[in-house]
């Protein structure tokens, strides 16, 4: 059985426990604090569920321009004008200090765009965005933007959860319960009083949910658990890693004895959306063994997997790669490699479409293979020296080369770190490791 859990620090890590999975997914949408440790003294969340826009100021709500702000979905949506749209909720009690507010937001229309978390105190504006327009993270206070980080494209219709948290005057910035900066907060201490949302320049966002919750002085209220579900079946279920989906859910990837072939292990994909529900779920590969390690989201809704399959004909397994659609359905297989056992534990999307997957090539070294958007290789490069060397990861850089992380048994005589850094062509640049 597969153990899948929801809460705020992203996707950690998967785990066995005689032969049961454990599956955490720590959240890319929280909720009320459970578990151990002091509960908040107060929490709040508005999942905007309101017939009209009369329903959302009976609730608290103030609504600047009531002819460019409407409902959707139980959504809100704002949209730009001049000045621009704005909703404020005013209902916090006095006395909080150290809190945390959170919103998931979905910019629809319109040139740049932006998503963003915003708490309003008694002395101080508080206001985290992401911007579409410069492609990075944003942090105002008082309406002067003091802090600019990272960056990210906005994409459009792809839901972000962004969080601000701040205890003392440390505030923390998440994206999607993922931690992506920090900063130091030297204005007078003061209480929260409500929450905002402003409509970004010439376009129109949208919001499902608004949460803001207090935290006691010195605590974190990160991570929130907000849902757990046990998927599988009665045999062996294994989880790997997940993906971000489109909607605000995941897809989970492991390898499944219970379903597909049956007493061997088939690649298992689990769609569930942001409260962990199950949507769909579906075995790939053939009858001799078949491992999906690594998954990425493509830009057309679909996912895409890597793995190994075990090729009965030859006798060894080849590194896999293969694509489904939105509802889970098979676009495209691929079998890569022309070592005796490849396997690929890695994979990411490329700034021309394709994709770039690494692994092994005979179990020996690291395997850079670059494919276009079909799945169809168009290069491929080893790495390592004389000992046991594997990749497990792998990004693209700013500059359109790799960067690749795994582990080496070339430098010495124990295993350690090991990464390598390539241009576009897959050319190694550097290497180096680490490690006693």
């Amino acid at each position: 059985m597969l153990w899948a859990f929801s809460g705020g620090e992203g996707v950690r890590k998967a785990f066995i426990t005689a032969g049961v999975l454990g599956w955490i997914l720590l959240s890319f949408v929280s909720a009320l604090p459970m578990g151990t440790g002091a509960p908040a003294i107060f929490s709040w969340t508005d999942h905007m569920d309101y017939a009209n826009l009369n329903e959302m100021t009976a609730a608290g709500w103030t609504i600047d321009v009531p002819a460019f702000t409407y409902l959707n979905q139980s959504s809100v949506v704002l949209n730009f004008t001049s000045p621009a749209t704005s909703i404020h909720y005013r209902g916090f009690p006095s006395g909080i200090l150290n809190w945390k507010a959170e919103t998931r937001g979905m910019w629809t229309t319109g040139s740049g765009g932006s998503v963003g978390v915003n708490v309003v105190t008694d002395a101080h504006s508080y206001g985290y965005s992401l911007d579409g327009w410069y492609n990075e993270f944003e942090f105002y206070l008082d309406s002067v933007k003091v802090l600019s980080f990272g960056t990210m494209a906005l994409e459009r219709y792809h839901w972000y959860v962004m969080s601000m948290e701040k205890t003392g005057n440390t505030l923390n910035f998440y994206l999607n319960g993922q931690l992506v900066n920090t900063y130091v907060d030297n204005s007078t201490p003061s209480q929260a009083v409500g929450m905002d949302s402003v409509s970004p320049w010439q376009s129109a966002t949208q919001y499902d949910y608004y949460h803001f919750t207090e935290v006691l002085t010195g605590e974190s209220s990160s991570p929130w658990t907000s849902w757990r579900e046990v998927i599988g079946g009665p045999a062996s279920d294994t989880g790997y890693t997940a993906a971000p989906a489109g909607d605000g859910g995941f897809a989970l990837l492991g390898v499944t004895k219970s379903y597909g072939h049956g007493g061997i292990f088939d690649s298992f994909v689990v769609r569930v959306d942001y409260a962990g529900n199950e949507l769909w779920n579906r075995t790939f590969g053939g009858p001799s063994g078949n491992w999906g390690y690594s998954i990425v989201n493509s830009t057309d809704g679909g996912f895409v997997i890597a793995g190994a399959t075990m090729n009965a004909t030859v006798g060894h397994f080849k590194m896999w790669l293969f694509k489904v659609d939105g509802n889970g359905t098979l676009v495209w297989d691929r079998q890569l490699g022309n070592g005796t056992f490849d396997a690929a534990f890695g994979v990411t999307r490329t700034n021309d479409g394709g994709y770039a997957v690494v692994g092994y090539k005979s179990q020996a070294d690291v395997y850079l293979i670059k494919t276009d958007s079909a799945g169809v290789a168009q290069w491929e490069r080893t790495y390592g020296g004389s000992g046991t060397d594997w990749g497990r990861a792998v990004i693209q850089t700013s500059d359109g080369g790799y960067a690749l992380s795994g582990f080496t048994q070339s430098f010495t005589s124990t295993a350690q770190a090991y990464i390598v850094r390539t241009d576009a062509a897959g050319t190694m640049l550097w290497q180096n490791h680490f490690g006693t």
